[in-house]
């Protein structure tokens, strides 16, 4: 679960999420992981490293989690099929649900997703573009989302921005072990192995 207070930011961290592996043979080159990926869309921008992915938009406010669990189901069979393996399922922007009619049950849908994907190994990346909980000057922390119970690994963004510089500080979370990891990473570095 990717989550911040800037949309940019986010979608920038979600998609480097699961993209690079290291070499097998020398375990020490990182180099981009092979597959394709498939993404739930409800709004927001295209994450950057997703262009040649397999995309299901949902902009009807009025779509049915199960309309949307039958379309994503059909999505990756297609994707299954072929001889490039799934690398990962993105869901996101969540904060577009708060426009839906029917949010709650879609949220729910995701954990039926997360245990197929989970069954089938292939990685899911929830991400969402939260409300700002706190402001200091440029910097800002976002509040935690509600789906992040959901979740095995919680990357929280802190962005700040002092007209010259963009940095991107990184709470990186296993629920499991409750270990904590900081990162911080400049912008400049936007495809970055260790995201």
């Amino acid at each position: 679960m990717v989550y911040g207070a800037e949309q940019s930011l986010v979608s920038r961290v979600a998609g480097d999420v699961g993209l690079y592996c290291r070499d097998q043979i020398t375990d020490s080159d990182w180099r981009v992981a092979p597959g394709a990926d498939v993404l739930l869309g409800f709004g927001g921008e295209l994450i950057p490293t997703l262009q040649d992915a397999e995309c299901i938009w949902s902009d009807d406010p009025y779509v049915r989690a199960s309309r949307l669990l039958s379309d994503l189901r059909s999505k990756l069979g297609e994707a299954m099929a072929r001889p490039v393996p799934v690398r990962r399922v993105f869901v996101g922007d969540l904060s577009s649900l708060r426009s839906y009619v029917h949010a709650e049950e879609i949220r729910r849908a995701l954990f039926v997703l997360a245990l197929w994907l989970y069954f089938a190994k292939i990685p899911l990346i929830l991400f969402e573009t939260t409300a700002v909980l706190e402001q200091r000057g440029s910097e800002s922390t976002a509040v935690r989302p509600q789906v992040a119970d959901q979740a095995d690994v919680l990357v929280c963004i802190s962005g700040w921005n002092n007209n010259q510089e963009t940095a991107i500080d990184l709470s990186v979370t296993l629920r499991r072990t409750g270990q904590s990891f900081d990162y911080s990473l400049p912008e400049e570095s936007s495809s970055h192995p260790d995201t």
